[in-house]
Parts: structure tokens; sequence; C-alpha cells
């Protein structure tokens, strides 16, 4: 403990445990509880390991791990950092970190909160924080789920969730993944999965990214790739934004963004849907939602789709897609295009495309509005109806915000054969009334159109 940490004798108290690990003896030691956790020594040990830390010499430490968790003491490691936060003073803190990771101690800092999650006690835990990262610990909880993930152990993992967040810790889940990112070490880091999601933890890989985005500093991020899907981790930047959808609390979700893209993160928001498709578990997605967008969450999905275009890697990327839709994510990919507009900054959209569609990704782009018309907000326009029961493309089309339009008007309507398209004029107070005719000679070719019809009687 630091010197200058004043601690009233009086009002903290010494957990001393004595019972052995694994039928091993331990050694005596202790930690520093707030006198209002209540804590059964009976079936709660503490684990401590005194196997130094890349060669170096490493303190005591211990941390708090329930009796039904299996821990392997010859193959875990702790790391202790008592390296103050925001110049305040840290007590001793600690994280278990596999043997195989490589972990720089002194430009890693571990943030501990004590603060009960739901007004109740919660136990000594913390996360890996970058030293550039300045964090509010007054206003900030950690949620600590000690649950198995597919019936197996699972060692102590948390992650940070603001105040103003209320989090059922009895249905929610903390996957911990420590398999190496493009054979890099990576550091623990953990996401959310609601309980009814199955997860094969051995072929799903977490990628977190701590570099700043927009120059300011940013927490702790991550987001499930699977296993085949290169990423450059150098140029991509994860955005996390903890403001709530539709006043209604929100789980920490991310995206990723290239480095390229200017987003302005005070009127960005994530819209999570963990609904699946197709009746089939769909795992954590999100798309960047501009604020002053209304989105009804309960009719609304996330559909994913991790495969490359032109056998190249194509990042995460997804489209609102209503419910009654059905889509055959086998058959289906996802174009992402993140050029600017009119060199002003957009945000990350995409278009459905079957497979079978040859695009050159340098010269396309998805057109995205998020400006309002006449004060009204301005969506994509998006058809999913196919016509001739052939697959059609999902079209966005951009409106002008100089025209007047009523979206609710507008039709889009494409055609992949030259049929002719009739349209006739059928109102009483037409006289006469007329058919107007739309056909193309042969695919490609210009559409004609020729008045046609007769009077009516």
């Amino acid at each position: 403990m630091p010197v200058d940490v004043d601690v009233e004798s009086e009002i903290t108290l010494l957990l001393v445990v004595l019972k052995p690990v694994d039928s091993e003896p331990m050694l005596l030691t202790l930690v520093l509880m707030p006198v209002d956790v209540e804590v059964d020594n009976e079936v709660t040990l503490l684990l401590v390991v005194l196997k130094p830390v890349d060669n170096e010499p490493i303190l005591l430490a211990l941390v708090l791990i329930p009796v039904d968790v299996e821990v392997d003491s010859e193959v875990t490691l702790l790391l202790v950092v008592l390296r103050p936060v925001d110049n305040d003073p840290m007590l001793l803190a600690l994280v278990l970190i596999p043997v195989d990771v490589e972990v720089d101690n002194e430009v890693t800092l571990l943030l501990v909160v004590l603060r009960p999650v739901d007004s109740e006690p919660m136990l000594l835990a913390l996360v890996l924080i970058p030293v550039d990262v300045e964090v509010d610990s007054e206003v900030r909880l950690l949620l600590v789920v000690l649950k198995p993930v597919d019936n197996e152990p699972m060692l102590l993992a948390l992650v940070l969730i603001p105040l103003e967040v209320e989090v059922d810790s009895d249905v929610t889940l903390l996957l911990v993944v420590l398999k190496p990112v493009d054979n890099e070490p990576m550091l623990l880091a953990l996401v959310l999965i609601p309980v009814d999601v199955e997860v094969d933890s051995e072929v799903t890989l977490l990628l977190v990214v701590l570099k700043p985005v927009d120059s300011e500093p940013i927490l702790l991020a991550l987001v499930l790739m699977p296993v085949e899907v290169d990423v450059d981790s150098e140029a991509t930047l994860l955005l996390v934004v903890l403001r709530p959808v539709d006043n209604d609390p929100m789980l920490l979700a991310l995206v990723l963004i290239p480095v390229d893209v200017e987003v302005d993160n005070e009127v960005t928001l994530l819209l999570v849907v963990l609904r699946p498709v197709d009746k089939e578990p769909m795992l954590l997605a999100l798309v960047l939602i501009p604020v002053d967008v209304e989105v009804d969450s309960e009719d609304t999905l996330l559909l994913v789709v991790l495969k490359p275009v032109d056998n190249e890697p194509m990042l995460l990327a997804l489209v609102l897609i209503p419910v009654d839709v059905e889509v055959d994510s086998e058959d289906t990919l996802l174009l992402v295009v993140l050029r600017p507009v009119d060199s002003e900054p957009m945000l990350l959209a995409l278009v459905l495309m079957p497979v079978d569609a040859e695009v050159d990704s340098d010269v396309t782009l998805l057109l995205v509005v998020l400006r309002p018309v006449d004060s009204d907000v301005t969506l994509l326009l998006v058809v999913l109806k196919p016509v001739d029961n052939e697959v059609m493309l999902l079209l966005a089309v951009l409106n002008p915000v100089d025209v007047e339009v009523d979206r609710l008007l507008i039709a889009v309507f494409v055609a992949n054969s030259c049929e002719p398209l009739t349209a006739s004029v059928l109102v009483d107070v037409t006289r006469p009334a007329a058919t107007f005719v739309t056909w193309r000679s042969e695919p490609g070719a210009p559409t004609l159109t020729t008045l046609a019809g007769v009077v009516p009687a």
C-alpha cells in the first residue's frame, strides 16, 4: 500500500484465509475489503501466486476466486501494478494473466472500483487500462460475472459499465478470449453476450484496439471476429458510445471504423440488437445511428455478414433489416464503402449484394444521407422485393437536400430485364385516360416511353 494512503483501522477489515488451494499449502495472505461487503470465508478461497512476471520478482498479491472454479496455479500468473491512476493512490490490485502473454508492466495500469453494482456488494475487480487513458473512477462501475461459458469454468473477468446502465448480472455472461490476434499476444478482453447465445470460444477471437479516436483516448473496447478474417489492427479504430438509445440503457457496444473517417462521437449512438436472424442466434452487432433518428429496436434486426468480397478480407459490416424480411445469410455479401461524399465524412454504410455479382469496390460508392429534408430526417430508401422472382440488389437512393420529397410517396423500382413496364392513369377526373409504356430494346439500352391507350367509355 502506498504510504500516502490513510486507512482507518476501525472501519477496515482484513480477510485471512488459510485453506489450501488444490490441496497445497498456502502462505498467510490478506486483502483489504470494505466493511459493507459480506464474505463467506467458508466458500471463498484466495489464490496466491509468487511466480515472477518477466523474470522479475512479484510482491505478494491475491484475488478472490469462488471455490467452484478450478485454477491451475502452475500456469497462471498474477500481474500486480501499484502505480496510481490520475495521480491518486491505488490499492493493491491484480488480474489473472496466462503465462504465455507478455505484459509491459511499466505502461499498464490497473483500475480498481469497489462501488457496488445494483446496490449489492461487489468483490475486488479490475481491468487493464493503458496509461494514457484518463478514467473517472467515481462514475464507473465494474461488472463481474463468474458464471462459466459453455459449462466451462471462466476466470475472473469484468467490463466497464456506466452508472446509469442497469445490468442483470444473472442473465449476462462475459466471454473471455486470450488467443492472440495475428500471432501477437492479446491482453485480457471480454464482451457482454446474452446467455441464450452459443459461442464457440475455440474459433472466435476478440480484437482489441486502444488507439485513440480523433486524438482522444478510447477505453478498452472489442468486437467478436471469426478467425478467418484478417484485420490490420494498426489501421483500425474502435469507437465506443455509451449514451442510451431512446432513453433506454445500452450495454457497451462498438464498431470498426477506418482511421481516415472522422466521427463526432458526441452526436452518434450505437444501436445494439441481439434478436436472432431466421431463428438462429446472432452475435453482438451494431450500426451507427444519428441521435435524431428514432429506431424501434423491437422490430429491427441487424444482419452481419463476414464473407469477403472478391476474395478480399472485409471488415465487420451490417445493415438494418426489418424482421419480416427473409434473408439467406449464406449467399449474401455486404459491400462496404467508406469513401466520403462531397468531401464530407460518411458514416459506415453498406448494401446487400448477391454473391454472383461482380463489384469494383474501388469505383463504387454507397451514398448515405443523414441530413434532414424540411427538418425531417432523410433515411436510406431500400427495396428488398425481387423483380420477376429474380434476385434484386439492395439499392439506396440519395435525396438532394434542396428538394422537397415526401419519402412515404416515393418508390424505387429496378428492372433486371428488358420487359416493358406499363402504367395506366385511371382516375375518374382524368379525361381521357392514358397508358404509358416504358420499354427498352435490349438489356442496358436506353428506355423509351410511348403513349398508348383508348378513351374510356
